[in-house]
């Protein structure tokens, strides 16, 4: 896969530097001071009822399951379910079984490809499509990987270590780069999600959203440590603190894997670009200059509006005259 480390691990490794524990999601004994800095009595939260609720687990060319059977090597018949999946530019199709499939083989520049055969009957047998937008895979054991994707995770195994590792970047190559102006070699009329933006401007966009959810996270975090000098006084103030304190945990968590899943992305992107030839030193200031302009643009509209609601009805019209002459004028035009 384009020469590429396998970023998960990267993933791993920070989250278990920052809390002790590999599983995404989970905030390991960093959450269990905090409860035992409100001088209450210490809930032990239940983390297989955490796994079980997500349990609609489908899985890559093998089995979906509970996170300690994968452990064990043991898997259940009545928990793990064998699927199909077919990844594509578009997003990951997950089928019930392949006894459909008769794929042919075509080469061309040296890109090998798998065609197959979209028919009604398939269509059929489709469980889910797994959008690539936002989709993020996390190595969590030598043989399994977990998927999150619209705020929902799914737990797959695979039998093949070097299979397993072409799942985890392939998936993730393909969400770094949705609709974004890459040229890749395809097979004639192959069907691809819509060009909407270069290079630049998505790797802007991962920087955007990864600032932004660094921000919410020092928030969370900041909460998380006012909650703990918190005492109840009574039952009921003790209960929805708890449950406060259990929220904050669970969007802790999803922030956290946000900014790790956009770190990935960027990296993902910077390496292919360097495949590509581009210049990385070039690639950061104009991603600097884009992100700055995104911000001036926001402020005159944040001003415009609020030049707009200020003024008396008496003066709508010649105000919205001004405003418009000098919006005309910030886009290179003018009005007469």
């Amino acid at each position: 896969m384009l020469g590429l480390d396998n970023y998960s691990d990267k993933v791993s490794s920070l989250y278990y530097k920052t809390f002790g524990t590999d599983f995404v999601g989970d905030g390991g004994d960093y959450y269990e001071e905090l409860e035992k800095d409100l001088k209450l009595i210490n809930i032990e939260i239940d983390k297989e009822k955490k796994l079980n609720a997500v349990k609609r687990q489908q899985n890559a060319l093998s089995v979906v399951g509970n996170h300690e059977e994968i452990r064990q090597h043991h898997f259940s018949a009545d928990k793990w379910k064998k699927v199909f999946c077919i990844l594509t530019v578009i997003g990951l199709f997950v089928f019930e079984n392949n006894d459909w499939v008769h794929p042919e083989i075509m080469k061309i520049n040296d890109v090998s490809n798998y065609l197959v055969d979209f028919t009604p009957i398939s269509s059929k047998k489709l469980k889910s499509i797994l959008s690539g937008n936002g989709l993020f895979v996390n190595k969590i054991e030598p043989h399994a990987f977990e998927i999150y994707n619209a705020n929902k995770r799914e737990i797959y195994y695979c039998h093949n270590l070097r299979e397993i590792d072409y799942w985890v970047d392939s998936i993730n190559v393909v969400s770094a780069f949705e609709h974004c102006n890459l040229e890749l070699k395809t097979v004639p009329n192959s069907l691809i999600p819509i060009k909407r933006m270069d290079m630049v401007e998505r790797l802007a966009k991962w920087e955007k959203s990864k600032s932004a959810k660094e921000f919410f996270l020092k928030e969370i975090e900041a909460t998380l440590k006012f909650t703990g000098t918190c005492v109840p006084l009574s039952k009921k103030t003790y209960e929805e603190l708890i449950l406060y304190l259990k929220q904050l945990k669970v969007k802790h968590g999803w922030c956290f894997y946000e900014v790790c899943r956009n770190q990935v992305y960027i990296d993902i992107i910077k390496s292919v670009c360097h495949i590509f030839g581009y210049d990385l030193v070039d690639l950061e200031k104009q991603v600097k200059n884009r992100l700055h302009t995104k911000l001036v643009n926001s402020s005159i509209g944040t001003l415009t509006k609020e030049t707009a609601d200020t003024g008396t009805h008496e003066e709508d019209n010649e105000n919205k005259i001004e405003i418009d002459e000098k919006n005309n004028i910030l886009h290179g035009t003018n009005i007469k």
